[in-house]
């Protein structure tokens, strides 16, 4: 999860920005601010519309991923891991993410960002840039698939997997036949139709 900041004339516009890392399927948008309720409203939507369930989440150490964000993550069960500070490596696929959104989607539509309905306006357009990106814009990671047909192969792979078959019982083990002294022992293979005693080593049939 990462944040996307644009200033002009010392105005603020904000934008929330995640990646899935196995499915590269990425959601962003824009908010009137950068606070921990912001970002507990866009995780609420983003763990919604999620292609698969989130048990961990990975962030820098803003102020905006504790509080109220903080308290949607330990009330869903979802672990949490932090970044080092000026260690952006560390959170490259998401950074890579928010990077193509500004160079691909809010270069191109700058003017979105300052009107008097500035986040209504961009999350339309911005809508439809994320209809793009999941579902045409190829990507190299997924072997020049999009995340949507990625996903969508996935899952049609998983129901062809062979399913585990239900626990049974374990049989009860046959006793060993008596051997040639008489006396009920472990036998041993000895060639076809026949078992040697561990014991004596008399042929038991």
């Amino acid at each position: 999860m990462d944040t996307v900041i644009a200033v002009r004339d010392g105005v603020r516009r904000y934008l929330f920005a995640c990646l899935d890392l196995r499915s590269r399927f990425g959601l962003a948008v824009a908010t009137p601010g950068m606070s921990s309720r912001w970002a507990k409203d866009f995780a609420d939507l983003a763990f919604d519309r999620s292609p698969g369930p989130v048990d961990r989440v990975l962030s820098d150490n803003g102020s905006e991923y504790e509080g109220r964000f903080a308290d949607l993550l330990a009330a869903r069960g979802i672990a949490r891991y932090y970044t080092y500070p000026k260690t952006t490596k560390m959170n490259a696929h998401a950074e890579r993410f928010s990077r193509t959104v500004q160079k691909e989607f809010l270069d191109y539509h700058e003017d979105l960002l300052w009107g008097d309905e500035a986040n209504l306006a961009l999350n339309r357009k911005l809508a439809e840039w994320l209809l793009w990106y999941n579902g045409e814009r190829p990507y190299e990671a997924l072997g020049q698939r999009t995340p949507i047909v990625a996903l969508v192969r996935e899952r049609s792979m998983l129901e062809y997997l062979p399913r585990p078959s239900p626990s049974r019982a374990a049989e009860p083990a046959t006793p060993p036949p008596p051997c040639r002294s008489g006396r009920v022992q472990s036998l041993k293979p000895d060639g076809p139709g026949s078992d040697r005693c561990l014991r004596c080593g008399n042929l038991g049939r």
